[in-house]
């Protein structure tokens, strides 16, 4: 054997040894965030952890979809994950939906759920977080459909949700959000459902919002607004529109 061949033999098993380990067919940042996921939200005690952290692949691991080498879906409801979000879920840059609902998940929206430009579902409704919704989540701009209800979030409506253009559904009813609604969510004009009823939204219903013609169902009652919505909001030629007219007992 020739001292080049050595020398390329000897190059190539220090490359190898210096390689992260195998992330099973799909990138190393998804599967780390996977490994985060499954930590920071106890999934020793999860109802399901079929094939979680075993050497099946992440994409045979109960509720984690891919296509293409990437992970495109994380559903996971009623299955007792409790504690918060890891900021790495922003790592899964192909994710187009993430549903957690019916959990125990707790503690701050991570900012870094708005790097996910493909989400195209985000459902996390009935958990309970800190705080507000994050401004970055106005970076999601192919999210259709959004709903985190009853869910103990807190805070003002960030405008930068007007930047969701795509976006279909809205639902945040049932938390304690505060402060005037946005003029911006006029910009959604795909909207077909915007549910924000019992909150503590306060001031008037913003007259840009005469722009959501394409609303089916609409919903603001228990909260308390200075005045309720623009009179001509009324007078939209809305077919099948669910209106929720403000309940008598509105605090």
């Amino acid at each position: 054997m020739s001292i080049k061949t050595i020398l390329w033999l000897t190059i190539i098993l220090l490359l190898a040894a210096c390689s992260p380990a195998p992330s099973r067919g799909i990138p190393e940042s998804e599967y780390r965030a996977l490994e985060r996921f499954y930590a920071a939200t106890g999934g020793q005690n999860w109802t399901d952890q079929r094939g979680w952290l075993t050497d099946q692949s992440p994409c045979e691991w109960y509720g984690v979809l891919c296509e293409n080498g990437h992970v495109v879906s994380l559903t996971m409801n009623w299955n007792n994950l409790v504690g918060e979000l890891p900021a790495e879920l922003g790592n899964l840059s192909q994710l187009r939906t993430l549903v957690l609902y019916f959990n125990e998940l707790e503690g701050s929206l991570p900012a870094e759920l708005g790097k996910l430009t493909k989400l195209d579902t985000l459902i996390l409704h009935n958990n309970c977080f800190d705080g507000s919704i994050p401004a970055q989540f106005g970076g999601m701009l192919s999210l259709r459909k959004l709903d985190i209800e009853n869910s103990c979030l807190s805070g003002a409506l960030p405008a930068e949700l007007g930047n969701l253009s795509r976006l279909e559904m809205l639902n945040l009813r049932g938390n304690q959000l505060s402060g005037t609604l946005p003029a911006g969510i006029g910009n959604l004009t795909n909207l077909e459902g915007l549910l924000l009823s019992s909150n503590d939204f306060s001031g008037p219903v913003p007259d840009e919002w005469l722009n959501l013609t394409n609303l089916q169902m609409f919903s603001i009652h228990s909260n308390p607004l200075v005045s309720y919505i623009p009179p001509e909001l009324e007078d939209q030629p809305w077919t099948g529109l669910e209106f929720l007219a403000p309940s008598d007992d509105a605090h």
